[in-house]
């Protein structure tokens, strides 16, 4: 190899770099892909390699010894380095991902976050995801959640705490309309039940009671109607009539109609139960 190849070899391997193994680059894009999924658990293997590559870039540029060749050498060059530019891009947009995903963590089948963690969790994406939608966020706030400005937070604390709180309590309290027509001063809001709270009390609703068919109460009955199906015998005649909420008992009997071989079964009953229903859980409040 010449002694301006040889130089410019030596100034391309010296050029600092992020730490990524440059082999990566030489062999294929996919490699990087998977190293990206992995980077959480293995940051160091980003770190690895990179003596390699370059003795693979050495043993490259051996053999360019005339002018044309050293062309060639610039186009191999430009290729790493562009190669290198879209390995960053995807390592931080991989970082990116992964900062949102603890971030978000909380909130992933978990409704019961608290106001504060929530308004956390909302700046932080917030903060991280500006940028690619080309908005530049307003310096005071473009901070870290523990140096946002005492009044914006508070602000934040508050929002969040006005919009999770009616998905946040199982038991509530306030003036409400019931399904019945009636008035009351609290309610049972099943829609903060998670899928796996659901499902699980579809299985202790079905300990005990032998059904073939399902059918729900519109709206509230829904979810745990479905979710009794996957318990049905097959062999079994009986219609299973199913709600979340049970107060007075008429919209189960309004479903049952005249049919008879029918029992019903409802995960709280704020009342008395017909005879055919079974009530998970009986709230004996006056």
């Amino acid at each position: 190899m010449n002694k301006r190849m040889s130089e410019r070899v030596r100034l391309w391997q010296s050029t600092p770099l992020s730490p990524v193994p440059r082999s990566v680059l030489i062999t294929s894009l996919e490699a990087y892909e998977l190293l990206a999924v992995n980077l959480e658990a293995d940051n160091v293997r980003l770190q690895i390699g990179v003596e390699e590559a370059e003795a693979q870039v050495a043993v490259m540029a051996a053999g360019y010894d005339h002018a044309e060749d050293e062309a060639r050498f610039d186009t191999h060059q430009r290729g790493f380095e562009a190669a290198l530019q879209l390995y960053r891009e995807r390592i931080h947009q991989v970082r990116q991902e992964v900062r949102l995903s603890k971030a978000a963590k909380g909130l992933l089948g978990y409704k019961a976050l608290e106001p504060e963690r929530l308004a956390q969790a909302f700046h932080e994406a917030y903060e991280e995801l500006a940028p690619q939608f080309g908005y530049k966020t307003r310096e005071a706030s473009a901070v870290p959640w523990a140096d946002v400005p005492k009044n914006n937070k508070a602000l934040m604390i508050a929002t969040c705490e006005r919009v999770a709180q009616p998905a946040m309590e199982l038991f509530q309290q306030g003036t409400f309309h019931l399904h019945s027509g009636e008035k009351s001063d609290w309610k049972i809001d099943c829609d903060a039940l998670t899928d796996n709270d659901i499902s699980t009390l579809a299985k202790l609703i079905h300990k005990g009671i032998v059904f073939g068919y399902v059918e729900w109460v519109s709206g509230g009955g829904e979810r745990i109607g479905k979710a009794m199906l996957k318990w049905r015998n097959v062999y079994s005649p009986t219609l299973l009539i199913v709600d979340d909420v049970l107060t007075t008992g008429a919209s189960m009997e309004r479903q049952r109609g005249d049919r008879t071989n029918t029992i019903g079964a409802v995960i709280f009953a704020r009342g008395d139960c017909p005879a055919w229903v079974k009530p998970l859980f009986s709230m004996e409040v006056n």
